[in-house]
């Protein structure tokens, strides 16, 4: 199939509308993936000023990267496929992680101090 080009404009398998990722389907796997890509980024970022930082400042740096993104939008990701939700949670689990100064492959129920909605109830519409 050959595509018809106007000018410079071309097709694309994805676009980003108001932050939102669609891929030429309109489905939203693509935007769930952006977003734990974009967050892991993000962590890993922050991983690196961390000894910079008070535990205060760090908590709201973390805040505005990690669940601000996840809240964005979050009623597109009503109806989401389950492993899709699972890599959203371990994007939470990974900052909460990183908030409370625990390891890798710790469990994550001493930083549930937090008061993080899980990913699952975050997307939930009521």
């Amino acid at each position: 199939m050959q595509y018809i080009s106007i000018g410079d404009i071309y097709p694309c398998s994805c676009v980003r509308n108001l932050g939102a990722w669609f891929d030429n389907k309109l489905s939203i796997p693509m935007h769930a993936t952006k977003i734990y890509n974009a967050a892991f980024y993000h962590l890993h970022n922050i991983r690196r000023i961390e000894k910079y930082l008070s535990p205060d400042s760090l908590l709201t740096l973390i805040h505005a990267f990690i669940p601000s993104r996840l809240d964005y939008c979050n009623g597109l990701l009503y109806g989401l496929p389950k492993l899709q939700i699972v890599k959203l949670q371990s994007e939470q689990n990974a900052a909460a992680r990183l908030v409370r100064n625990l390891r890798k492959y710790s469990h994550v129920t001493p930083a549930h101090k937090l008061h993080w909605l899980p990913v699952q109830h975050r997307v939930h519409i009521f």
